[in-house]
């Protein structure tokens, strides 16, 4: 059986996924490799899923997730509204949720807004929180 040592950093985890496309689409050759690589590659795949569906190591169900969702629509509805006040506290309170999340998840969140969404996403757009407009 073969033992797939599975990274921590998230980064470091999608760097082998990559590698490992890389290596099966353009150099595999022997059986034996193929299935070697293919099995590494269908169990990081697998983590990274799992990770996912944790929103990133974050409970669902949890009050700092709940907070956090309602934290961005106000922030997003203080800056559609022009409530200049408002948006410093809002400001305050991100990055003090921000901090929160890196010693979580050790990743960096961005707060992103568009015309079509709203939400908090890291360096790779993967959206812990995202709001569709309209």
């Amino acid at each position: 059986m073969l033992n797939v040592i599975i990274p921590e950093d998230n980064a470091k985890l999608n760097k082998q996924i990559e590698a490992l496309e890389w290596q099966q689409l353009k150099h595999d050759t022997s059986p034996k490799d193929k299935a070697i690589h293919q099995t590494a590659y269908n169990r990081l795949v697998q983590e990274r899923e799992r990770r996912k569906k944790l929103y990133f190591g974050i409970n669902q169900n949890s009050e700092f997730l709940k907070q956090l969702e309602n934290l961005v629509y106000n922030w997003d509805l203080s800056i559609k509204d022009g409530l200049e006040e408002l948006r410093g506290h809002y400001i305050a309170m991100w990055e003090l949720a921000q901090s929160a999340l890196k010693e979580l998840t050790g990743q960096d969140f961005y707060f992103s807004r568009t015309d079509a969404y709203f939400g908090i996403c890291n360096s790779d757009n993967e959206f812990l929180i995202k709001e569709n407009r309209g």
